[in-house]
């Protein structure tokens, strides 16, 4: 194999490897976004709206 396409192969990785951490730190952000939204239900420090549980009534059998 040539330097030059293993130097190729090389940059492509590294840009896999930036995208998967930065894809890593966007699902941690979520997923404390999340503990904390149902912290925030479970301890009624915020209500849903009625119109936004209405609507899983009607889906619901």
């Amino acid at each position: 194999m040539c330097f030059s396409n293993t130097k190729s192969i090389a940059r492509i990785l590294q840009t896999v490897d930036r995208k998967i951490e930065a894809e890593e730190g966007h699902k941690e952000a979520l997923d404390n976004l999340f503990r904390s939204l149902l912290h925030h239900l479970m301890t009624a420090k915020i209500r849903l709206s009625k119109a936004f549980v209405a609507r899983f009534e009607e889906a619901a059998p």
